[in-house]
């Protein structure tokens, strides 16, 4: 099954982090709905900002490799 949080996921490994405008426009969803999606993601986090356009900054998204080997500290 390939859900917004995989999708968004897939690209983000391919890129050098990407803003949820551009996101939006690769996977075809609101904005709204990419911003809610990486925010509940344990592995997205923001790297960087990028503007101001028109006076705003807009945040630039990445994710971090988790491996699968995790083990919690004792």
């Amino acid at each position: 099954m390939n859900t917004l949080p995989n999708k968004l996921r897939q690209l983000l490994r391919g890129h050098d982090g990407m803003t949820t405008k551009q996101l939006s426009l690769l996977v075809d969803s609101c904005p709204r709905d990419i911003t809610r999606s990486l925010k509940a993601m344990p592995d997205a986090y923001v790297d960087r900002w990028t503007g101001p356009e028109r006076g705003q900054w807009a945040a630039v998204w990445c994710v971090v490799e988790v491996p699968e080997d995790c083990p919690k500290p004792g």
